[in-house]
C-alpha cells in the first residue's frame, strides 16, 4: 500500500492524538478516516455541482437530482448510523460484562472480609488460650486477693 509522510506542527500532532485516543483509534488510523472524509465530501461536492448541469442538459430536472444527491448523502448517514449502532451494542455488553465483574468481585471481597473477621476471631481464641497455658490462673491463687 502506498504511504505518504505528512510533517505537522506538534500542537497539531497532539491534538490528532488526543482525538485518536478518545476514539480509540492509532493517529494513522485517524487521519486516514479524515482524508476518506474529505474524498467523500469533495467528490459530493463535485456530484452537486458538476452533475446538475449536466442532467439538467440532458432534460432531467434540479430536483431530481438533488434528491438523488440527498439519497446518497442519506446512505452514508444510514452506514454511519449502523455503524455507531452496532458499536453502542458492543459497549453496551462491555458494560454489562464489567457491571457482572464488579457484582462478582463485590461478593468475593464480602466472603474474604468475612473470613478475614473470622481468622481474626480465631487468632484472639487463640492468644487467650495461649496465654492461659503460659499464665495459668490458679483458683485458690485468685482467692487470696480477695
Amino acid at each position: 500500500m502506498p504511504t505518504i509522510h505528512v510533517y505537522l506542527p506538534d500542537h497539531i500532532h497532539s491534538e490528532l492524538k488526543r482525538l485518536a485516543a478518545k476514539r480509540g483509534m492509532r493517529v494513522s488510523e485517524l487521519v486516514r478516516l479524515f482524508i476518506l472524509e474529505g474524498l467523500e465530501a469533495m467528490k459530493a461536492e463535485e456530484g452537486v455541482e458538476a452533475e446538475p448541469a449536466r442532467r439538467v442538459a440532458e432534460g432531467e430536472d434540479g430536483e431530481r437530482v438533488e434528491a438523488r444527491v440527498a439519497r446518497r448523502q442519506g446512505r452514508v448517514d444510514e452506514a454511519v448510523l449502523e455503524k455507531l449502532m452496532e458499536i453502542q451494542v458492543m459497549l453496551e455488553k462491555m458494560r454489562q460484562s464489567f457491571e457482572d465483574r464488579l457484582v462478582d468481585l463485590e461478593s468475593q471481597l464480602f466472603e474474604m472480609q468475612e473470613e478475614v473477621r473470622k481468622l481474626k476471631a480465631k487468632v484472639h481464641r487463640l492468644e487467650d488460650a495461649y496465654e492461659d497455658i503460659v499464665n495459668p490462673v490458679h483458683v485458690e491463687h485468685v482467692a487470696a486477693h480477695r
